[in-house]
C-alpha cells in the first residue's frame, strides 16, 4: 500500500515542491524520493505541491499560492520540505518561514554556481547539481562514433537561457572528445521561442 500522500499524525509528514518540467531524469529523481520515503520505518506522509515559475514568475503568483499552501496546511505540521529545483528553493527561501515554520529544507537539482547567489535559511541543505558536457558528450561519442552533428536545443525560459554556454566549453568539450583526424562534429544549435509561440 502507498503512502504517497495518505497523511497520518503519526508519520512524519514530507512536502516535495517541484516545478513544471517533465524531464525524464526528474522525472526518475522523484519516483526515487518518493519509493525511499514510502520504504522509511513506520512510514512517512508524502505530498507533492507545483511551484511553476517558469509559467508564471509574477509576485501576485507567489502571493496566491502562498495563501493556498497556508490554508491547505494549516492542519498539517510539515517536519520536512524538499525543493526540486532552483525557482523552488528560492520560493522556500522567501516563504518556508511563514509557511513550515521550523521545517528544515533539503534541495536537489541545484547548481553550485545558481545556490551561490542565494540567501538561505540556516536550516537550508542539499546536494548541488553538476552537468558535465564534456562527459556527455564523450558517452555520446562511445556510443554513436559515427556521428558527425551535435545539436543543442535550448528556448527562451529563464532556465533556457541559463544553459546556455557563453563560456565556450561546450565547443571546446566537442574538440576535445573528438580524433584530430575525425575533426570536431557540427554544432547546430535550436534556440528561440518556440515553432507554436
Amino acid at each position: 500500500m502507498s503512502l504517497i500522500g495518505a497523511a497520518s499524525a503519526a508519520q512524519p509528514q514530507v512536502l516535495i515542491l517541484r516545478g513544471a518540467g517533465a524531464l525524464t531524469a526528474g522525472e526518475m529523481f522523484m519516483h526515487g524520493i518518493e519509493t525511499s520515503l514510502d520504504r522509511a520505518p513506520g512510514g512517512v506522509s508524502v505530498f507533492t505541491e507545483l511551484y511553476d515559475a517558469e509559467r508564471f514568475p509574477t509576485a501576485e503568483h507567489d502571493a496566491a499560492l502562498v495563501k493556498f499552501l497556508r490554508e491547505k496546511y494549516a492542519k498539517h505540521h510539515i517536519d520536512l520540505v524538499i525543493a526540486f529545483g532552483p525557482a523552488q528553493l528560492a520560493f522556500l527561501s522567501r516563504y518556508g518561514d511563514t509557511l513550515f515554520p521550523n521545517a528544515p529544507v533539503v534541495f536537489v537539482g541545484v547548481r553550485a554556481s545558481r545556490l551561490a547567489t542565494m540567501v538561505l535559511p540556516p536550516t537550508t541543505t542539499g546536494i548541488t547539481g553538476h552537468f558535465d558536457v564534456a562527459a556527455t558528450l564523450e558517452l555520446a561519442h562511445a556510443l554513436q562514433p559515427e556521428a558527425r552533428r551535435v545539436v543543442f536545443i535550448s528556448g527562451m525560459a529563464p532556465l533556457d537561457v541559463a544553459w546556455r554556454d557563453p563560456s565556450g566549453a561546450r565547443r571546446r568539450a566537442r574538440r576535445s572528445v573528438w580524433a584530430p583526424s575525425e575533426g570536431p562534429p557540427r554544432r547546430i544549435r535550436l534556440r528561440g521561442p518556440t515553432l507554436a509561440g
